[in-house]
Parts: structure tokens; sequence; C-alpha cells
């Protein structure tokens, strides 16, 4: 019943612990089956919920990989609110001479050097002319 290194071999195994084996070795493959079909739909809900033109796909790792490209979406538009957000701000300074060298001056120009944040302006906001 046991093989050179003093184990169990499967060839000479009893019967009944080979059944029993095999029967937990079923209901593990079961039980992980139907864990797969609960999160497949649980992450199918949560995908739908967020982006509800999108169809989940068929698959476990297919769903995962659409949550996955959602999130990075996600990072893509919070790096875009916050440099409109850094825009709107630069403004709202400018336009009460914060970022002025003479405070307020409304002859002079603002040289807080945030020029690259124009654009992030939405379309149908006019942009101003940068002097040069």
């Amino acid at each position: 019943m046991t093989n050179e290194r003093g184990g169990i071999s499967p060839a000479n195994a009893p019967q009944s612990e080979s059944r029993d084996s095999e029967s937990l070795i079923s209901n593990l493959r079961r039980e992980l089956r139907e864990q797969a079909q609960e999160a497949h739909g649980y992450l199918s809900r949560l995908l739908t919920h967020y982006a509800s033109q999108c169809e989940p796909l068929a698959d476990l790792l297919g769903v995962c990989s659409q949550i996955d490209n959602l999130l990075v979406g996600f990072g893509e538009q919070a790096q875009e609110l916050e440099r409109l957000r850094e825009y709107v701000q630069h403004k709202w300074d400018c336009s009460y001479g914060q970022h002025l060298p003479g405070r307020g001056d409304p002859s002079e120009t603002c040289t807080c050097g945030l020029a690259a944040l124009t654009s992030v302006i939405p379309d149908d906001t006019p942009e101003e002319p940068r002097p040069r």
C-alpha cells in the first residue's frame, strides 16, 4: 500500500480513500464553479451600474478586464478634472490679482507660469489672447 518513500501511491491506495478524494475534489470544483458564477454576477452588476453602455463579457476574467479598463478611465477623468480645477483656480487668482507682480494692477499680465493649463479649457469657452 505504500510506495518506496513510505507514502500511499494512487495505484495502491485503498478504494475508500480514492473515492473520498474524488468526492472531495468534485465538491471543491462545484463550489469553485458556484463562487465564480456569483462573482461574475456581482461584477457584471457593478460594471453596468457604472458603465450602463457596457455589455458584460461571458466569463469572469473578461468582466474583471472590463472593470479594470473602467477604473483606468476613471483615473484619467480624475486627472482631467484636477487640471481643470487648477485652471479655474488660476483664473480666479489672476482675476483678483493674486499672481500679478503689482497685486491687482490691471495693466500687468499674469506671470504665474500656468499657461500649460489652457489645454483643459472646454471647447465652448473662448480662450483669452495671451501676450507674448
